[in-house]
């Protein structure tokens, strides 16, 4: 049920990536002449496809419609790497409106120390720039060439990760429907409402991050293909004020994913009282069971959430699947602390194990 996440968000939040730049063909580029084509280094460029983005480069950011004479008076700047020199350096010098020919561009040699951080910076990528909430290089990797709709091997936009990570201003410059999806349809709004913290997913929702989406039109019940809303996500990890929010932002109370399980079940497995309680003042059945035939109360029992088992007792919401499972847990696993605290627990409600 959860492993979606660490499979999902520990590929998402890889810190290594390669940078790609002016990588759609649907973007113009400057012309060239075809004779330079023949140049061992221009055909290398070629070969390797780093030209055509050189081009694009050309014609976009420094407004060369024909690069045939760029090309031939300086030579280096078809080989000198574009995401972590040419681009990165053409930002920094824009920003501080310092000059900006090609031949300083190009010249390594005459970079400074805030230059090579920004190169630095352009080489972490935009996923890292999400994460650490660093807005400006955001702004300058998309003014110079990268594309938003770039997904890491999972689906996950940057705008996930800034979601995810609560980085308002980081999202305010990424160009997406706040309704974008990952591979599995999980919305930015999903991450937002069970928060990440570097590679840790689940640690507690990003509100301002949350807010900030609906406030925009994010839909408050959309499901992932396995039918788990935003609604699930958040009571499982985000915590109640995060389903709070997403309730009063219209999500649906009853939603159930493809297995038959409500935000109950989420609750439950996560531990989180608040959360428990919340759902059961809104009107949510917690003893209602999926479609394997399993209740809220056996998933609590599932994940060992000992407080949460205690808190289904109090009112008196038991079912005999549950007790089976607390003892058969219990047995396979007599050592386990929480094993056996939530055993001795449900015993008076089945017979006590032998443990």
């Amino acid at each position: 049920m959860y492993w979606y996440w660490w499979c999902v968000a520990g590929n998402a939040l890889r810190p290594n990536e390669r940078v790609r730049l002016f990588t759609d063909p649907r973007v113009p580029g400057a012309w060239l002449d075809p004779s330079l084509l023949s140049a061992p280094h221009v055909a290398a460029a070629s070969r390797s496809g780093l030209l055509d983005p050189k081009l694009r480069f050309a014609r976009q950011v420094l407004n060369i419609s024909d690069a045939t004479n760029l090309v031939r008076r300086v030579p280096q700047f078809v080989s000198a790497p574009l995401a972590t020199r040419l681009a990165p350096r053409h930002a920094y010098r824009l920003r501080h409106d310092l000059p900006r020919d090609v031949e300083t561009l190009c010249d390594r040699k005459t970079l400074s120390e805030p230059e090579v951080d920004a190169c630095e910076r352009f080489r972490r990528g935009p996923r890292h720039a999400a994460r650490v909430g660093d807005s400006l290089t955001l702004e300058a990797l998309i003014s110079h060439g990268w594309s938003p709709q770039d997904r890491d091997r999972r689906g996950a936009s940057a705008l996930h990760l800034a979601a995810g990570h609560g980085r308002v201003e980081c999202m305010s410059v990424i160009p997406l429907s706040v309704n974008d999806e990952d591979d599995r349809g999980a919305t930015p709004l999903h991450w937002a409402s069970v928060g990440v913290s570097g590679n840790a997913f689940g640690v507690g929702a990003k509100l301002e991050a949350c807010r900030w989406l609906l406030d925009r039109g994010a839909n408050a019940s959309a499901s992932t293909r396995d039918g788990n809303a935003c609604l699930h996500w958040a009571a499982w990890a985000g915590g109640a004020a995060s389903v709070e929010l997403l309730l009063d932002h219209g999500a649906a109370l009853d939603a159930q994913n493809r297995r038959g399980c409500t935000a109950a079940h989420w609750a439950a497995a996560g531990g989180d009282l608040e959360t428990l309680e919340l759902l059961r003042v809104r009107g949510l059945g917690l003893a209602e069971l999926n479609d394997a035939g399993h209740s809220p109360l056996e998933h609590a029992v599932s994940h060992g959430r000992t407080a949460a088992t205690e808190w289904f007792l109090r009112r008196d919401i038991v079912d005999p699947g549950a007790v089976e499972w607390a003892l058969e847990l219990a047995k396979l696993d007599p050592s386990n602390p929480a094993r056996r605290a939530i055993a001795t627990d449900l015993s008076p409600y089945g017979v006590i194990p032998d443990i």
